[in-house]
């Protein structure tokens, strides 16, 4: 049985505990090599592409009515402006539905109209909410073009699965598999129960779908080219449905992953932010200054969360990695700098995770230099760590900076800064 990680949710300053030793060298999961899209609505372009992996970035455009929020989440409303679309032609990573999986955090307001399209793209594969004739809670439809060419077949009908939780977050995982030794396909369909799902028990499966590909051809499964792939509509040139989508996360694997690969995913802890304190003297009246690193998870039943941390800064390189004994629901601000973050409003995730590095040389960013933090937030589960974030946090010095909470910069980026 999972050991569940300690949750404190007082109104604490949260830290990783530092005299904790990583204890094991547990397997490295390569799911994050797999992640060929990642749409998490977050940063000073919110519609872009994350993943570092996969053949092409494919990068969002947003209809004009489609509003991102603070939280890293983003709305997208039933009218006419509210879609999210990657175009069709030469987007390789979403070109083909060939082991393939889509894990969603989505909830659904508004619900007052039938027909309206979660994910589309048009005659190969639609994932629908319809409601019945009298709009009653109605049931979801889905079309995938596995059993042959761009010719959708429904697998799921009118009376077989019910409407999850209207206003209410939930996780989607659809995953698509392709046997190219006897050229067999199966498609999967789960939603979670609840907004925080722990094991895959909190997963129901409302669909598998399993066909033989008897012409033996490996064009089935493409997505047509003609059509871009649509998100909240049919295509983005309809007009006003009756569902409001809201999602956090969208992520796209290139691998067919089963139900325990894709809950690790969702249980895995998410990079959210950096933020320094003011440089100030220490008790040596050395001028240093602190750098706390926060992540999110949904989940406490893990047998071990924590930061793979490497400082490389002029003259040395540091490993700062550690374990944490808590999960937090609220980072406090303090006088000197630190920003309070709170899990629900900040960041729409149950939990916080967090290190803070004291005491770092402000001496190596006056004088000219830069520190860079190579950190990625990560949790263990049996005898495998998962870590799909390697975030890369620059830190230097602005001498002209007017306020002194000014003068430090902190930058991010998911490539590593040149040398």
């Amino acid at each position: 049985m999972k050991r569940t990680i300690s949750i404190i949710l007082a109104l604490v300053l949260g830290t990783c505990a530092l005299a904790l030793p990583i204890n094991a060298t547990p397997t490295e999961s390569t799911l994050s090599d797999h992640l060929v899209t990642h749409w998490n609505f977050e940063g000073a372009n919110p519609y872009a592409d994350k993943a570092v992996n996969g053949l092409t970035t494919d990068d969002l455009t947003a209809g004009a009515d489609v509003v991102p929020n603070t939280d890293g989440t983003v709305t997208v409303p039933y009218t006419a402006g509210g879609y999210l679309s990657a175009p069709g032609a030469g987007q390789c990573d979403l070109l083909n539905l060939q082991n393939k999986t889509i894990v969603v955090k989505y909830k659904a307001t508004a619900i007052a109209e039938s027909n309206t399209m979660m994910f589309c793209k048009t005659a190969a594969f639609e994932y629908r909410y319809q409601t019945t004739a009298n709009l009653e809670p109605g049931i979801i439809r889905v079309r995938s073009c596995a059993n042959g060419t761009n010719s959708a077949k429904r697998i799921i009908d009118d009376s077989s699965v019910t409407w999850q939780g209207e206003d209410e977050w939930r996780y989607l995982i659809m995953s698509f598999s392709f046997n190219t030794t006897d050229y067999t396909f199966e498609d999967n369909y789960y939603i979670s129960s609840s907004a925080y799902p722990q094991t895959k028990s909190d997963f129901e499966n409302i669909a598998t779908y399993t066909e033989a590909n008897t012409t033996k051809t490996l064009s089935k499964n493409y997505l047509s080219s003609s059509y871009d792939f649509v998100i909240g509509k049919e295509s983005a040139t309809d007009g006003a449905k009756g569902i409001t989508w809201c999602f956090d996360d969208i992520k796209i694997y290139d691998k067919a992953l089963s139900l325990d690969e894709a809950v690790s995913t969702i249980s895995a802890p998410q990079y959210r932010a950096a933020q320094t304190t003011n440089i100030y003297k220490n008790e040596e009246e050395k001028e240093v200054f602190d750098i706390r690193f926060a992540a999110t998870l949904d989940t406490a039943s893990l047998d071990s969360i924590g930061f793979d941390v490497n400082a490389v800064y002029t003259g040395g390189e540091k490993n700062l990695s550690r374990n944490c004994s808590y999960l937090l629901g609220t980072l406090n601000a303090n006088d000197n700098g630190l920003v309070k973050y709170t899990a629900q409003d900040n960041f729409n995730s149950k939990y916080i995770m967090a290190l803070t590095v004291t005491g770092v040389d402000a001496s190596i960013i006056k004088n000219g230099g830069q520190i860079v933090f190579e950190v990625s937030p990560r949790s263990i589960s049996g005898d495998t760590k998962i870590a799909l974030d390697t975030i890369y946090v620059t830190v230097s010095y602005d001498a002209e900076a007017a306020a002194e909470a000014e003068k430090i910069v902190v930058s991010s980026s998911r490539t590593a800064p040149a040398a």
